[in-house]
């Protein structure tokens, strides 16, 4: 799972899909967050003739999520940065 930072990197960049959500969401709440959008958003299933439409429910579901639990969104430099340094430790675990 990506920080909150990297998500909003991911976005940044242009490189977010709707399962990024989710998975945030999922561990978000595993980690001891909860709110209602974030419990909407990690059991968003995936509709295949919706596709757009589900791309844009968990995005607007993410934002609904950012503001329920009062997270303050980085400067898209930092953000940037965090899904590249997260990215980085990915690729050095394995």
């Amino acid at each position: 799972m990506y920080s909150t930072k990297a998500i909003f990197g991911k976005q940044e960049l242009g490189l977010i899909f709707a399962e990024d959500y989710i998975d945030w969401a999922g561990g978000m709440l595993k980690q001891g967050h909860d709110s209602t959008y974030l419990r909407i958003l990690s059991l968003l299933k995936k509709s295949t003739s919706l596709q757009r439409d589900y791309f844009q429910a968990a995005a607007e579901y993410f934002h609904e999520c950012v503001k329920e639990l009062n997270l303050e969104a980085p400067t898209p430099e930092a953000a940037v940065l965090a899904y590249a340094s997260e990215t980085a430790q990915k690729i050095v675990n394995g």
